[in-house]
């Protein structure tokens, strides 16, 4: 099993690594920053939802005021308005 595969075994390859030969270092380290690089390059391509197209806005209602008569009370006074 590759340190790669195994997130938790990462400390473990770490402390191991201090002990491999020169060859096999540099052999865990691409593999490292190949991974990261792998990573970064996916993170950066992927649409973000702020880079989505906002809808355009429908009709909203900008305000109602406390003073306004209900349509019942519309209906009541009619004749009077």
């Amino acid at each position: 099993m590759s340190p790669t595969s195994d997130p938790f075994s990462l400390p473990r390859a770490a402390s191991k690594a201090r002990w491999l030969p020169v060859a096999a270092r540099q052999e865990e380290n691409r593999r490292l920053w190949v991974t990261a690089l792998i990573v970064w390059v996916v993170l950066a391509a992927s649409p973000s939802p702020s880079a989505a197209p906002l809808a355009p806005p429908g009709k909203k209602l900008i305000e109602y005021g406390w003073d306004v008569p209900t349509p019942a009370q519309m209906r009541e006074e009619l004749a009077a308005m």
